[in-house]
């Protein structure tokens, strides 16, 4: 039988992939596995302490998913719970262990900010005060330059700042998070979902800083993680005070109760604006894509079809909207300084003494 992964408060729900090893399934004599078959028999009795909750002499019924891929966990579905019993409250569904995704992008992130340092140097603090390199860098490797976005088409700079980081400082500060909260989040979501959100904030924080902060060399990799953490408040949100599906009865009262860790995590990041090369715009701008995505992909578990449309519509249209507006400030009203066509010269007009460029083989 699969062990149990989940931390207290977080091992069951009325519909989890996981049963734990400690639970005593009976019915009579006979067993509920049948030799490991994984076969599974109706109306059993099922006694057993959860979380906060004890289930004794409760009727209930097991279903299987049979069409699942066998390298996946199975997934069991409780339902025909006798009348006044709550399964399941106190937890939220899992839908994987371990979050690769936030893995994979913390590493790939440490991988380029040390790259970055070894072939362009660790500039002076009074320059980069977070132990990074001198930050033509960052426009050399893609950063956020609306110049070069704008008069020289190089719209990849809508999403590559994401990747980026200022310093060591920077990057720590975010790894916390992305291993921490997001990587909870990625559990949760499953990877396609949680990247899916990622990414989209991303792209949002980039607008917004192009934007917003034109004259300003930058990163937005803490954009998009403030764009995780503005889904989950929508997330919160819509769980919690609209009715939702049978399938996620009591979840959306367990996420809006750890919300307070989503805010502060969330502040705490936004407060990384007052390090250089860092712009509030970005924050926003991802906090509020994510916001709004929320409404789109967490909708789907509200009973009302009335209901579920005007949520996603509202996402929708908002993300729409403030895309407009970003798209006319951006290509016709933003001014951005023509020094920033060439960041190297551009940083050493502004630092007059001290300043290496040793990135120029990225031009």
């Amino acid at each position: 039988m699969h062990k149990d992964k989940y931390a207290s408060g977080e091992s069951y729900s009325h519909k989890d992939r996981y049963v734990s090893e400690n639970s005593t399934f009976q019915s009579g004599d006979q067993s509920l596995f049948n030799d490991n078959t994984q076969d599974f028999t109706s109306n059993d009795t099922y006694d057993d302490t959860i979380g906060d909750e004890t289930f004794g002499d409760d009727t209930f019924s097991l279903e299987c998913d049979t069409k699942r891929s066998p390298r996946s966990i199975m997934q069991f579905r409780f339902s025909n719970l006798s009348e006044g019993t709550s399964f399941g409250e106190g937890s939220v569904v899992i839908k994987q262990q371990v979050a690769w995704g936030c893995i994979g992008l913390s590493a790939l992130q440490f991988a380029i900010l040390t790259t970055q340092v070894l072939l362009c140097g660790v500039a002076a603090l009074s320059i980069n005060p977070t132990l990074g390199p001198y930050p033509d860098a960052f426009s050399e490797w893609g950063g956020k330059n609306t110049y070069l976005l704008v008069e020289g088409q190089q719209y990849f700079r809508f999403i590559t700042p994401v990747f980026l980081h200022v310093g060591y400082l920077h990057f720590l500060v975010n790894a916390f998070f992305q291993l921490e909260n997001c990587a909870y989040l990625e559990r949760e979501w499953g990877f396609f979902q949680w990247i899916s959100i990622y990414l989209i904030s991303g792209f949002g924080s980039c607008f917004a800083a192009s934007a917003i902060e034109p004259n300003v060399i930058g990163v937005c990799s803490s954009g998009a993680l403030m764009g995780l953490f503005g889904a989950r408040i929508s997330q919160a949100i819509l769980w919690t005070f609209f009715e939702t599906k049978a399938d996620y009865i009591g979840q959306g009262s367990i996420i809006f109760e750890r919300l307070g860790s989503t805010v502060c995590s969330a502040a705490v990041v936004f407060c990384l604006t007052f390090l250089t090369y860092i712009d509030w715009a970005g924050h926003l701008g991802g906090l509020c894509t994510g916001f709004l995505v929320g409404f789109i992909v967490f909708s789907h578990a509200i009973r009302e079809k009335e209901t579920r449309t005007t949520m996603k519509l509202f996402g929708f249209f908002g993300l729409l909207l403030g895309g407009i507006i970003l798209w006319v400030i951006l290509f016709h009203y933003a001014y951005y300084d023509e020094e920033l066509a060439d960041a190297c010269n551009y940083f050493r007009n502004l630092y007059t003494e001290g300043y290496s460029c040793e990135c120029q083989a990225f031009s």
